[in-house]
């Protein structure tokens, strides 16, 4: 959520959509149901933007423009391009956060099986690297003071990154091939990656530190996290979901109907196989 009198924003580093780059014809229907209750719980929640990762072009790029017309935020790509090389999603954003701009942007991996998206053909993926010196060096020039990195590259390329020494402060991969939950310090490129399959939520604290650096911080915070660079003092948390806690009202009423449209599919399904 990111209003001006909010300090916080809520952010997605891709792959959220399905769970496989290319969907059986029998699972459309479901996994379409399911992509309609992401984006509107992602509505609720404030989501100011997410990255398109791989397995969000299951259906293909048609699609997910369509389905971004229904979302609250953007979903960005900053090297998913047509055939003219012109940007099929928006590369980039810049918001503000109590009074800090914080530029962010997405990048997709370069080996995305194009022949398994439907459409594939209309599409590239340029480098990575690339784009990540092109873009955040653009949002530097633009003004950002905080520059955050949305992206389904696996940790070793997100390190790559971060050893480049580029103007990126934070990077949120959502990998599926992640076996890192902990955040780690590349020069001054911090990375986080949460728990794979949605066990987690990940907050990041970020002070802008004065001349007095981080001797105004409470010591338990002070030992817990990371100072980057000149300014920056990160405390990163992970938040397991648990079945115990109870649901939002109202996305957990949207949750159960979504369910229950599930269930009586497959109960379909079935007397149709028994036939």
């Amino acid at each position: 959520m990111c209003k001006e009198d909010i300090p916080f924003l809520v952010l997605n580093g891709g792959n959220l959509l399905f769970q496989r780059e290319s969907l059986k014809p029998e699972k459309v229907v479901a996994g379409k149901l399911l992509v309609d209750l992401i984006i509107s719980s992602y509505n609720k929640m404030g989501c100011d933007a997410i990255n398109v990762g791989a397995y969000d072009l299951s259906l293909g790029v048609d699609y997910l423009r369509e389905k971004e017309k229904s979302a609250k935020f953007p979903f960005l790509s900053g090297n998913i391009l047509d055939q003219h090389d012109k940007h099929i999603f928006t590369p980039s954003i810049i918001k503000t956060v109590n009074g800090v701009k914080v530029g962010i942007f997405g990048l997709c991996d370069d080996k995305l099986k194009l022949a398994k998206i439907p459409g594939g053909k209309k599409l590239k993926v340029a480098n990575p690297l690339t784009k990540a010196e092109e873009i955040s060096a653009r949002l530097k020039k633009e003004g950002a003071d905080y520059i955050v990195l949305l992206t389904n590259l696996n940790i070793r390329y997100c390190r790559r990154i971060g050893q480049r020494g580029m103007p990126i402060d934070l990077i949120i991969g959502s990998s599926k091939k992640n076996r890192i939950s902990l955040p780690i310090l590349v020069q001054e490129t911090y990375i986080a990656h949460v728990e794979r399959g949605g066990k987690s939520v990940g907050r990041l604290d970020v002070s802008f530190l004065g001349s007095a650096g981080v001797e105004p911080l409470p010591a338990a915070v002070r030992f817990k996290g990371k100072t980057v660079g000149d300014n920056l003092f990160f405390l990163n948390h992970f938040f397991p979901l648990k079945i115990a806690m109870p649901d939002q009202p109202e996305i957990g009423s949207m949750v159960k109907k979504v369910e229950a449209e599930l269930s009586r599919m497959k109960k379909t399904q079935g007397a149709n196989a028994k036939e």
